[in-house]
């Protein structure tokens, strides 16, 4: 363990440090931090009655954005110091309009959607949308805006705990222990805390592109000058490569090349003594040889041959620039299966575990003698405890689905920082008997249980069976930054009293272009047949009960209010003119990556009436996201009408997807993209929370049916102690 202490480089003030813990433990935890040296040491029963009426006040304000106070943080605010309480409160209510966005100014074409809209004609809008796009979308049609009817939706509020140092320590932990990759936000979340606060560096982070991000760090702030401290989580080439990655800013997942930057001598010395303890480090860079051969142009590592420490490092490169043949693993692990050399495959796997479990359905596919595939299977059970815990859970869902034969068709979602994923119908030509699938999911299923057991005893565990809805957040690499944290492919149950779907997406133009982003939705029957589209080439839908806000074409400046647009879907409307599916997608016209834009944010809201409320309401809204990948088209969310339920999606078409010709960049003219990646988010077979935490109780606790009796509850509401919002407790302590 390491007890490390960073210099605080945000502008240096402690306020402005204080003031993004704040945000940090409001957005990942629902609490609000509470320093014990604003609190009042005793408080009179006149001062005391008059500070109930003062925080009473900030908890009613803090309702319109969908918040109350827990009973715990109203009594720690009634006995803070009134100076501090104030300062807090101003805090807290810019945290929550950042998170629900309610800190943006949302001006659509038409102020008085979706009447305004409805009402008119087909002629005028077309003439509006024309006159708009003349003035290079600086003309918009004038329209006096109504009084609105005060919002009638009496939403969930959600409950604010106090929070303290201790919540900030536990994130960094729980991000540190994170079996999967994180997403942005979440690397960033860990280098500010890391950078910040005092924490604890750990003995171990398991991931390997979250400990780059880490040792990136130790680096750039000169903590480690040698490598001393990253040498604890840097064991192989591969892991050196991640790291003058992530030094130079690229991928650290390595599935996108990096422009290397030039190196400081210190930093190519860290990077050598590095390499110099690497073993076989020739063979491992091979494996990128082309990246290493550009890493060796800024490392010069000539320069090192001298000295002795260094010389299989220089040797390394040396074999790779000038083409040196070296037989990788995978090479060697090929040949033998071409051989059918059942016993010099398993032999080699064993050396790879983690390489053996994702070879393991086409080993039992190509070795198809019963003697075989006992042999493989009994190898991988002799090893699959030093199998990640999420590739064991990948592989038994993939036999469970073989199983059951809803393996027809499989999803792919490749390695990177782009949301992409593929949709291919499956090799059936060869199978694999019952019992050999079975026996592959019992060596899993037991497996997890001991790699579980070994944690801390939970005691008495609730589990809600709704988790069965809520995939295990395996990459996260590509996700957005959301107000509400969520894995891709959740089946998330809609209110029973909404009647509106509402989503919205604001931006404003970039320091250097004039931007034009355009909210859609398509409307498709059970077999995925697209019955209606509404665009800016297509305002409304009387059938379907679907209203579009207007087409803007200009966000304005980069620092002003920014515009909005907004599509209203009525559910019942929708249903009984045929609807299942509603997916809206996002398209930036002017063909900017949304990562090179500096405002741009898709959500949406639920309301039991169109016509109550403004058009915004922070209260009504479900979901907020910022639009950052780098493409131009997203599918943030599709709705199952008739289940009630949203698919959290955050999927990317990239530009090789997007038709630009013929019917422009929009959602009518790209159906068939937008088809193949909904079924494949809609129709995804992943493993789910409630069997995570299953194992998980089995493992270190008793299940039980009542949730009173429980010492730890998973679920949705609330009072449960993890919920499915709790992404980095989730990762580190139970994945």
């Amino acid at each position: 363990m390491y007890c490390c202490q960073f210099p605080v480089f945000i502008k240096g003030e402690k306020f402005i440090m204080e003031n993004s813990v704040f945000n940090i433990i409001l957005r990942r935890k629902n609490r609000v931090f509470i320093n014990d040296d604003d609190m009042l040491k005793s408080l009179s029963a006149a001062v005391g009655e008059k500070n109930k009426q003062i925080v009473a006040t900030m908890n009613k304000n803090i309702e319109v954005f969908g918040y109350t106070m827990s009973e715990a943080l109203f009594d720690k605010l009634v006995h803070m110091k009134a100076k501090n309480r104030e300062v807090m409160y101003n805090t807290l209510v810019n945290g929550l309009k950042e998170i629900t966005g309610a800190d943006r100014v949302y001006n659509p074409m038409y102020p008085n959607f979706p009447e305004s809209v409805m009402e008119k004609d087909d002629f005028e809008l077309y003439f509006n949308a024309i006159v708009h796009y003349w003035s290079f979308g600086t003309l918009l049609p004038y329209e006096e805006k109504k009084e609105r009817v005060p919002l009638f939706n009496v939403a969930k509020v959600k409950v604010l705990e106090a929070g303290s140092f201790d919540d900030l320590n536990d994130i960094f932990n729980n991000l540190c222990a994170s079996k999967t990759s994180l997403s942005k936000s979440d690397v960033e979340d860990m280098i500010f805390i890391l950078n910040s606060a005092k924490v604890t560096l750990p003995d171990e982070i398991p991931f390997k592109e979250n400990a780059a991000c880490v040792c990136r760090l130790l680096v750039d702030t000169g903590v480690d000058t040698d490598g001393y401290l990253c040498r604890k989580y840097i064991k192989t080439a591969t892991d050196v490569l991640r790291l003058v990655t992530a030094m130079s800013d690229g991928d650290v997942s390595l599935a996108e090349n990096t422009k290397f930057r030039n190196l400081k001598r210190g930093e190519r010395r860290i990077i050598m003594n590095l390499l110099a303890g690497c073993g076989n480090a020739a063979e491992d860079m091979s494996r990128y040889a082309g990246r290493w051969i550009r890493v060796g142009e800024k490392l010069h590592p000539g320069e090192f041959a001298k000295n002795e420490r260094y010389t299989k490092a220089v040797q390394a490169f040396g074999v790779i620039r000038n083409d040196g043949k070296i037989k990788s693993f995978a090479g060697r692990v090929d040949a033998a299966v071409a051989s059918g050399d059942v016993n010099t495959v398993v032999s080699l796997l064993k050396k790879r575990p983690g390489e053996f479990a994702r070879r393991i359905d086409f080993l039992l596919r190509t070795f198809d003698k019963d003697a075989d595939r006992k042999a493989v299977i009994m190898s991988f059970a002799s090893v699959a405890k030093d199998v990640s815990s999420t590739v064991l859970l990948q592989v038994r869902e993939h036999f469970i689905n073989k199983l059951d034969g809803s393996d027809d068709m499989r999803v792919f979602f490749p390695k990177g920082n782009l949301a992409r994923s593929y949709y291919v119908k499956n090799n059936k030509t060869k199978t694999i008997p019952e019992d050999v699938m079975k026996m592959v999911i019992a060596v899993c299923e037991s497996t997890l249980v001991n790699i579980y057991g070994n944690r801390e005893f939970l005691g008495k565990v609730y589990i809600d069976e709704a988790l069965k809805n809520y995939t295990v957040p395996f990459s996260l690499r590509s996700a957005g930054k959301t107000m509400t944290a969520v894995s891709r492919g959740s089946r998330i149950a809609i209110d029973d009293s909404a009647k509106i779907i509402r989503p919205f997406i604001w931006w404003t133009n970039t320091k250097d272009n004039i931007i034009d982003v355009d909210l859609s939705v398509a409307v498709f029957a059970d077999n995925w047949d697209c019955l209606e589209h509404v665009s800016y080439t297509n305002l409304k839908s009387s059938r379907f009960g679907i209203c579009h806000s207007g087409d803007i074409t200009n966000g304005g400046p980069v620092d002003g209010e920014g515009v909005a647009e907004f599509i209203d879907l009525d559910i019942e409307k929708a249903l009984s003119a045929g609807a299942r599916y509603a997916a809206f997608n996002v398209y930036n016209f002017s063909d900017e990556n949304f990562s090179k834009m500096e405002h741009a944010a898709f959500g949406f809201m639920t309301r039991n009436d169109m016509k109550s409320g403004e058009i915004f309401e922070p209260s009504t809204v479900k979901q907020r996201m910022d639009l950052a990948s780098a493409t131009t088209t997203c599918i943030p969310v599709i709705f199952d009408l008739r289940e009630r339920v949203l698919i959290w999606c955050d999927m990317a078409l990239t530009a090789d997807h997007v038709r630009a010709g013929y019917g422009g960049i929009n959602v009518e003219s790209n159906l068939p993209s937008v088809v193949v990646t909904c079924k494949a988010m809609v129709d995804v077979k992943k493993p789910n929370l409630y069997d995570l935490f299953t194992f998980n109780a089995k493992a270190r606790g008793v299940i039980t049916d009542n949730p009173d009796e429980a010492d730890i509850r998973f679920g949705l509401d609330d009072n449960c102690d993890v919920k499915p919002s709790d992404i980095d407790v989730i990762v580190g302590k139970y994945l």
